[in-house]
């Protein structure tokens, strides 16, 4: 139920946003689950994540600032 809110939230946002800023959105949000998994359920392999979420990040604040 809450993916299907997620999608029509989404869907949403595009009549208002252009779709480059609802999607570099989405994907920090992505960035943010990552993080929580390494710092609460502390899962392995944070070596690969960290520079990836950084990353993507990075391409979320060019799209935004560009």
């Amino acid at each position: 139920m809450v993916a299907g809110i997620a999608v029509l939230a989404q869907f949403y946002a595009y009549r208002y946003l252009l779709v480059a800023y609802v999607e570099s959105v989405k994907r920090a949000g992505g960035v943010l689950s990552s993080l929580i998994g390494i710092l609460y359920f502390r899962e392995e392999g944070f070596v690969y994540r960290i520079p990836a979420a950084i990353l993507i990040v990075a391409g979320s604040v060019l799209v935004l600032t560009g």
